[in-house]
This record gives C-alpha cells, structure tokens and sequence, in this order.
C-alpha cells in the first residue's frame, strides 16, 4: 500500500510540475486542479491501489487553496463514479445501493452550495445508470421521477430536460410506447423551447428517431420526427441514426436509389454497426421483401440477428405493404415472441431486484437479531457481574463488620482486666 501511494505521489508530483500546453481546459477551472482532475479520472476504474483516492485527494487539496469552487464540486462527482464502481462490483446490492445515495447526495449538497446545478442534476445520471447496469430498473425509475420532481420545484430547465429524456429513453426501452411517447414529447418540448444553452447545444436526434418508433411505422408523425432528428443532428452519431431511419423511409416509399443510398452511407461506415446495434443482415432482409426474393424459411433465420423489437416491427409493415403475407406472419411471430421475451425478461429483473432486496434485509434483520441476541446476553452477564459484586462487596463488609466486632470485644476484655 505504502509502495502504490509512493507511485501515485511521484506521478501527481510530475503531472503538477509539467504544464499541460497540449491539453484543453474546456472546463474552465485551474490548470493544476485540471491535471489531477484528468489524472483522477482515467484511475477511476482502477481498484488495484489507491492511486485514484491521491490523485482525487489532491484535486481537492488543490480546490481549497485556489478557492476553485467549480475543482471542488468537480472533486465530489469523480468521488461519485469512483463509488459507483465499486458498488457494481458488490454482492451486498443494498449496502452498495446506500454507499451510491450517500455519496450522490455529497455531490448534490456541494454542487448547491457552489451553484453549479448541472453536477446536481449529473449527479441523478450518473446514479440512474448504475442501477440501469445493475438490473435494479425499479429504483432508476424512482431516482429519474424525483430528479423531476426537484427540477420541478426549482424550475430548472436543464433538470427537466434530462429527467424527461431518461425517463423516456427507459420507457422505450420496455416498449412501453405510450409512457415513453409522452416522456419524448415533453423532453423535445423543453428542449425546442429552452433558453440555457447547454440544453441548446444538445442533440435530439436520437430522442427524435426513437419517438418516432412510438408512432405507426411509416406515419405522417414518424416521419416528422425522423426529418427533424436529421435537422438536430449535432455529431457524427446523430447523421448516421438519421441516414438509417431515411433508409428505411424509402424502402417504404419503394424509392430503390434513395434506399441504396442511405443504406450505403450505413454500411460503409465501422461506427454504423455499434452506433445502431444493427447488423447486414437487416438490410439483406429489407432487400430481399423489396425484390421479392426472401423465402420465409431464409427470413426466418435472419431474424436471430435482429436487435431488436423495431426492427421485427419495421420489416412486418413492409412486407405487408409488399403484400408478401408470409414474410409479414413471419414477422409478425417474430415481434410477438421479443415482446414476451422482453416482459419475461423485464419481470425477471424486477423478480431478481426484489429477491436482492429482500435478501438483504433479511440479512439486515438477521444482523439486528444478532445484535439483539448480543445486547441481552451482555446485558444478562452484566447483570451478573453486578449481582457477583454486590454478593462479594457484602461479603466483604459483614467480614469486616464481625472482624471489628470481635476486635471491640477483645479490647473491652483486655481493658476490664486492666
């Protein structure tokens, strides 16, 4: 342990000493306080030692003496992810899940006291993540509803904005449409209508495309959407969703050269695979119900290679618009078994969050019984102990009592001889 804080020591000490000339500040705060901010966040994955704990101790050290309040709130929150990765590693959920809330709470109590609300409410997405990857959806949803319901009280549009979009993007994923189309709807709202920047500087390209999966495929309303994520698109990600929707659009329309278009730009590029967990074979199926060549058997065994349930949804409608009725049952079967499979799976994770929290109380109520148990038995030996010392105490003064009395008696004889 020594060794490793020796190391980090000397590593922080030469990362202070060198100026980072090549390296951007795009969060404004002191350039020392920037260096051990990067430093602690590239450790923070890292539980081999505590290179992290100097590195993070020293960003607020640093905070402290340059009155950098922003550094100092900055500190809290890489305290937070440190604590969340920890905690995803756990087997006690519910000691790890307080752990979480505490050091979530830390943050949010800084970050007011600074005035910087974005890491409040940072604060909420970094926790409801956590719970998203630890299969414990019951409690992001409780996190993202008060996250709301702050923002709410506080009237802050950046709150707002990111409860609606989260909730929403977790409705969606449940393909729960109705809750996730009013969730989209609001976040796009606020976002169209918002005077903070940082909500303007936002994309809303994807909450625009996956909205758009909420209407009937195909829709005046689908399509409005999937156009206005194209005019939102802000990054790379965002053009590639959008060529996939259009491409999709067109097929629908029978419009072959659009097609091939959008769906060359798809394909051609690496990132399109891992951006839209999309892979050719959906594309070999859209080709094939357009020219009419797809058997049902060779569509049947494309269909392990679809992600998921919209895309089952998307190829249905165009085989029916292309009146192959047994490419859309087949597609139709296939929507039918990912709902189930995603409500088996959905109350398999709820079961499995339930199960994980009763079995840690029960493991709490086990503990406390114990305690219980210990606190009678220490109580009965005490008890015991006093009752011994009491016993030996009187013991002592009536031997020291008859004792006196024998030594006033022998005296009275000794004086009457006299």
């Amino acid at each position: 342990m020594k060794y490793h804080k020796l190391i980090a020591a000397i590593i922080l000490g030469i990362a202070a000493a060198i100026p980072c000339f090549a390296q951007e500040n795009p969060y404004g705060i002191d350039a020392q306080c920037y260096d051990y901010f990067m430093m602690a966040e590239s450790l923070v994955g890292d539980t081999s030692n505590n290179a992290f704990e100097v590195a993070n101790d020293a960003l607020l050290k640093r905070a402290i003496e340059c009155s950098d309040e922003k550094a100092r709130t900055i500190h809290y929150v890489e305290n937070l992810k440190r604590t969340i990765r920890i905690a995803r590693a756990g087997t006690n959920r519910l000691e790890e899940n307080q752990k979480v809330e505490a050091a979530r709470q830390e943050v949010m109590r800084v970050s007011t006291e600074t005035g910087y609300p974005q890491y409040f409410f940072y604060a909420y997405e970094l926790t409801q993540t956590y719970y998203i990857n630890t299969r414990q959806e019951g409690h992001a949803q409780t996190v993202l509803q008060e996250m709301l319901r702050v923002s709410q009280e506080r009237k802050d549009e950046y709150g707002l904005w990111l409860g609606e979009r989260f909730i929403a993007t977790l409705y969606h994923n449940q393909n729960d449409t109705k809750n996730a189309r009013k969730y989209f709807l609001e976040a796009i709202r606020i976002h169209d209508e918002a005077h903070d920047p940082t909500i303007r500087r936002q994309s809303i390209t994807r909450a625009c495309c996956d909205l758009s999966e909420t209407y009937p495929v195909g829709s005046d309303s689908a399509r409005l959407f999937i156009r206005k994520a194209g005019e939102g698109a802000r990054i790379h990600q965002d053009s590639l969703r959008y060529f996939y929707y259009s491409s999709q659009l067109a097929a629908l329309d029978g419009k072959r050269e659009l097609y091939a278009h959008y769906r060359d730009l798809c394909v051609s590029d690496p990132a399109f695979m891992n951006a839209m967990r999309t892979t050719p074979e959906f594309f070999e199926c859209v080709e094939g119900i357009m020219d009419g060549s797809i058997t049902p058997d060779a569509f049947d065994s494309k269909l392990q290679y679809m992600q998921y349930v919209q895309q089952l949804v998307f190829l249905r409608e165009l085989a029916l618009r292309q009146q192959r009725w047994d490419i859309a049952a087949t597609a139709g079967n296939g929507v039918i078994q990912s709902l189930y499979s995603a409500i088996s799976r959905m109350n398999d994770m709820r079961i499995e969050e339930v199960s994980a929290a009763h079995g840690n109380y029960e493991l709490s109520a086990q503990l406390a019984r114990q305690q219980k148990r210990t606190r009678v038995v220490t109580s009965i030996v005490l008890t015991l102990v006093i009752i011994l010392l009491i016993t030996i105490l009187t013991f002592v003064l009536w031997r020291y009592n008859k004792l006196k009395a024998g030594h006033l008696i022998l005296k009275n004889k000794v004086n009457s001889k006299i």
